[in-house]
């Protein structure tokens, strides 16, 4: 029927043969990060997180504080977000 697969007659050779740019283009749009994408962890900055924690997770990432003072500020940093006193608005 024509579809040998050894004289260049295969079915996928007649019936499914997208052009180079058409494969990469597919790829790109299916795997914006590439094809190893989904194993990289993705890290995303969650609106409402203070500055002042964002800060604190800096400065213990570069090593200029330690474990301990790193847990104490992230502790006194939710106690006075818990204790802040909420606004009211006036209508």
């Amino acid at each position: 029927m024509g579809h040998d697969p050894f004289y260049g007659g295969s079915m996928r050779d007649w019936y499914d043969s997208p052009q180079d740019e058409d494969i990469l283009r597919e790829q790109r749009d299916i795997l914006p990060n590439g094809p190893i994408g989904f194993l990289c962890p993705r890290i995303e900055i969650t609106p409402g997180i203070p500055e002042e924690a964002l800060s604190i997770v800096s400065e213990y990432l570069s090593g200029a504080i330690g474990t301990m003072d790193f847990m104490n500020q992230m502790e006194n940093l939710k106690v006075r977000q818990i204790t802040k006193p909420v606004s009211t608005v006036q209508v």
